[in-house]
Order: structure tokens, then C-alpha cells, then sequence
């Protein structure tokens, strides 16, 4: 069975007789995978330099930080590099995505709330397996469905490649086999060193008391191949993901064809989405004429704070669902004039809900007070607004790239919301409505991140929580400063315990 050409160039010939015949490959694949193996050393320190800092950023780190922002400079910097090296650069497409995640992992820095990190760190995975996709493959009609195959396929292909880093550094000729075999000797020495240094440190106090200046912390070796063990999963995680996905998409990306779906009859959709907007043009006029008019014309049965506060999770659920509804019928169905007009009133009707739903909210918060949900609620009831005007133009332009238009509103509204700091908001929200008492108090030491500390250290709390109040900006806000360290460096954590220390001193 013959070899495929990328396999006999990798490994070289098996035998004396010399390479067999190469198997001839398409336009798209041969110069691309020229372009890979001729810049193999480059690719490698690339993939090498991402794995460190992966290493360096991530063992054994004490939260996220300032090293997610670090890691992903050198993650995009590096694959920047890569796809010079491979001729695949293009500015216009690969610039933009590598500042989506330059600023995801700045926005993790920038906050302390566990929610918002998170969030940010799942857009960094996926900004990440866009720009490992889209220069390699015609991804603008793509659909999320195809987005999907398409990653589990690159993971798929790059898992098979795991070994061919270590085949090709084995395998270079003779006297270019340095690296691997230094490599390879600090790989032994490092174990080794520290157990014969740990043991020679025990026989004498003098050897001892010089290790312990040079290493101030005493480990002991568990703890040392335990580092070294995460330090190698970290390095080697990194190193695969760029190496290996650049190595499959130059041998062999994935396919760019995009199966158009089989369309039903536009008479099917006509029939739901108009019995749906009937009773959405009721509903509608009921808000119109109760709620927004505050209860001017209500029935003497309802007071106007029990029919206003309540509802708002019901009505952005229904919001969310006539979204889908849309996208289903603009994908799914053929769309004539009639679907259209009556899409277009369905999405009318969407936006008095979703007003509706942000007015009742907008009452709640009046009364009750503001929390980070409800500020979340808010921000997706604009999200939501903003997408369904995307998906209503893309019913009457279907070459409308809707998910490339998905992906950067969500992607700009996620980073205002996450560097406005909307636990700092709700506390200052808060305290200037209703003071210092005590629930707000237990809402700003329980439910809000340490955001909120700033604010909160202009005020003094003397009831119940008064205690709490003082640890928690006296002690604990100091400790945890402290335990971040500097990879775990929070400038919403920096700015907590400045504010934490001024209260302390009575400022």
C-alpha cells in the first residue's frame, strides 16, 4: 500500500533504495503542506514557546488573572506567527479575532467575578477554535451546526498527529539531533538533581542552609514530581492544540462545502407562526394598554406593583424561543412574501415583549434593589433585541452572514458588560438607594464579587452584618490579594485591597 506524501516526507524513505513515488496531491493541500514541513523548525519553537507559557501561566496558579491575559497574548502571537510561516496570513480576518481574545483574557484580569472570568475564558476556547478553522476553510455561509462538526472533526484529526512532533525530532538527520537530545537530558537531570540534592541537604546543615538560600520554599520530592508532572500536562496541552491542529489542517483541512438543508413548504410555517402571532398581537395590546400606560386603566381587582413585578423571566423565555423561531423558519422553510410580513410582525410583537420584560424588571429593581442577575437579565434582554434585528433583515437578505453577525454582537455587548463591572453597579446602586442596611449588606458580602469592595469601603455598617463587614474588608479581601499572587493578579482585586486598606486606616 503506498504512503501518503506527507507521511514519506515526514519520516523519510524506509529503505536504501530511496523514497517511493509521491502520490500526487490537489492544488489546496500540496503547497501547504510544502509551506508546513519547510518551516517545520519555526511551527515547533512556536508550539514549544506556547506550551511554556502555558506551563508557566497555569501550574499550580492560584486563580485566574493576569496569566489568562498573558497566556493568550502569546497563544495569539504564535499563531500569528504560524499562519505567516504557512502564507495563510490575512489581517482582515486573523486581526480581529486574535483582539477578541487579547481582550477576553484582559477582561478576566479586570474583574474578580467568577461568572464573568468563565464566560470569558469559554469565548477565549471558542475565538480560539475560529482562528485554528476559518484560515484554512470557506467558513462565511457556515451555520453553528457545521461550526461544530468541523471542531470535533480538527480534534479528531489533530488527537491522530500526537506523536508526530516526537517522530520528527527522532528522526532529523545525525548531526541536527542536538535539541532532542538536550531535551531529553533535562527531562532525567531535573528528577534526579532534586532527589540528590534533597538528600545531600539533609547529610550537611552547611549544604543545607545554601540550598535554602537559593530555593527559599523547602519542598519535599513528592511535591516536586508533582509540579513537574502538572507543569509537563500544562506544557504538553498547549503544545499539541497549536502544533497538531496546524499539522491536520496543512495535510488535510476540513472540507469547506456547506450542505444546503432541504427546505419544507412555506404554507407549514405560515400556519404556526401565524396562530403564534395572534395571540402575541393580543398580549401585545394588553401591555400597551395596562402596563406601559402604569395601570391608568387597570380593573380595581389589581394594584399596579403586583401586575407590573412579576412575569419578566416568563416573557424573556418567550422572547428567547420566538428568536429561534425565526432563525428555524428563515433555514428550514421556504420564505415567500406572506412568511415575510407575518415573520416581520412576530418579530414586532418580540420586541414589545422583550420591552416589556426589561420594564418590569427596570420596576422589580426600583422596589427591591439590584443584583448581578438581574443587571445580566438586562444586558441579554438587549442582546437578544439586537440579534432578532439581525435575524429579521437576514429573512430578507438570506446572504446575510447571520452567524459571523451572532458572534460579534455578542462578542462587543459580553465585553462591555464584563469590564463595566456590574457587581460594582449593583453595589453602588444599592447603597446610594437604600444605604447601608442589612440587606444590602448581605447582598454585597454573599452574593457580589470583591467588584464591589470600592464601593462598599465608603460606607460603614452597624447592624447585624457588622461584623462581617469589618473582616471582610480588614481581612479577607487583604488574604486573598495576597494568595493571588502575581499570576492570579486581579486589577479588580489590586483596587479592592487599596480600598480595604484605606478603610482600615479610618480614610
Amino acid at each position: 500500500m503506498s504512503q501518503p506524501i506527507e507521511n514519506q516526507e515526514w519520516y523519510g524513505p524506509r529503505s536504501a533504495a530511496g523514497p517511493r513515488p509521491p502520490v500526487p496531491e490537489t492544488e489546496e493541500i500540496g503547497p501547504l503542506r510544502q509551506a508546513f514541513l519547510q518551516h517545520r523548525a519555526a511551527l515547533l519553537a512556536c508550539a514549544g514557546l506556547t506550551g511554556a507559557a502555558c506551563a508557566l501561566c497555569f501550574c499550580r496558579a492560584p486563580g485566574w488573572g493576569i496569566n489568562v491575559t498573558v497566556f493568550s497574548a502569546v497563544w495569539v502571537w504564535c499563531l500569528l506567527a504560524a499562519y505567516r510561516r504557512l502564507g495563510v496570513f490575512q489581517a482582515r480576518r486573523d486581526v480581529p479575532l486574535g483582539m477578541g481574545i487579547l481582550l477576553l483574557g484582559l477582561s478576566v484580569a479586570w474583574t474578580a467575578n467568577a461568572f464573568v472570568q468563565l464566560v470569558s475564558r469559554l469565548g477565549i476556547f471558542l475565538l480560539s477554535a475560529m482562528m485554528l478553522l476559518e484560515p484554512f476553510c470557506a467558513t462565511r455561509h457556515w451555520s453553528l451546526w457545521t461550526y461544530i462538526g468541523a471542531g470535533f472533526r480538527l480534534l479528531a484529526a489533530a488527537v491522530a498527529r500526537l506523536p508526530e512532533p516526537f517522530v520528527s525530532l527522532m528522526r532529523r538527520p545525525a548531526g541536527r539531533r542536538r535539541l532532542p537530545a538536550i531535551l531529553l537530558g533535562i527531562l532525567f537531570a531535573l528528577p534526579l538533581c532534586w532527589l540528590a540534592g534533597d538528600l545531600l541537604a539533609s547529610a550537611d546543615p552547611l549544604f543545607q542552609r545554601l540550598v535554602a538560600s537559593l530555593l527559599p520554599t523547602s519542598l519535599g520530592l513528592p511535591e516536586v514530581l508533582d509540579i513537574l508532572l502538572r507543569a509537563l500536562g500544562w506544557f504538553f496541552l498547549a503544545f499539541w492544540a497549536l502544533y497538531c491542529s496546524l499539522s491536520a489542517q496543512s495535510a488535510r483541512p476540513v472540507p469547506s462545502d456547506v450542505r444546503q438543508p432541504r427546505k419544507g413548504p412555506e404554507l407549514t410555517a405560515l400556519v404556526f407562526t401565524g396562530a403564534l402571532t395572534l395571540i402575541y398581537l393580543v398580549f401585545c395590546g394588553i401591555q400597551v394598554l395596562y402596563l406601559f400606560s402604569r395601570g391608568a386603566r387597570l380593573p380595581e381587582e389589581f394594584t399596579y406593583a403586583e401586575y407590573a413585578r412579576q412575569g419578566f423571566f416568563q416573557l424573556l423565555f418567550v422572547s428567547a424561543m420566538n428568536l429561534l423561531l425565526v432563525l428555524l423558519c428563515r433555514r428550514r422553510f421556504q420564505a415567500g412574501r406572506a412568511l415575510q410580513i407575518v415573520l416581520t410582525v412576530l418579530c414586532a410583537c418580540t420586541y414589545i415583549m422583550a420591552a416589556s420584560s426589561g420594564y418590569r424588571m427596570i420596576l422589580y429593581v426600583q422596589a427591591y434593589g439590584l443584583t448581578f442577575l438581574r443587571i445580566l437579565v438586562l444586558w441579554f434582554l438587549l442582546v437578544l433585541a439586537v440579534l432578532l434585528t439581525g435575524t429579521l433583515v437576514s429573512v430578507f437578505r438570506p446572504a446575510v452572514p447571520l452567524l459571523r453577525f451572532f458572534l460579534w454582537v455578542c462578542l462587543c455587548l459580553w465585553l462591555v458588560f464584563a469590564f463595566a463591572r456590574p457587581d460594582r453597579i449593583a453595589a453602588r446602586y444599592n447603597l446610594e438607594r437604600f444605604g447601608p442596611q442589612d440587606d444590602v449588606a448581605a447582598c454585597l458580602l454573599y452574593e457580589l464579587s470583591p467588584d464591589a469592595v470600592p464601593i462598599m469601603a465608603q460606607y460603614r455598617h452597624s447592624g447585624i452584618y457588622s461584623l462581617e463587614w469589618e473582616g471582610y474588608l480588614t481581612k479577607s479581601i487583604p488574604r486573598r490579594y495576597q494568595q493571588a499572587g502575581i499570576r492570579g493578579f486581579s486589577f479588580s482585586l489590586w483596587e479592592a485591597n487599596k480600598a480595604a486598606e484605606a478603610y482600615g486606616n479610618g480614610q
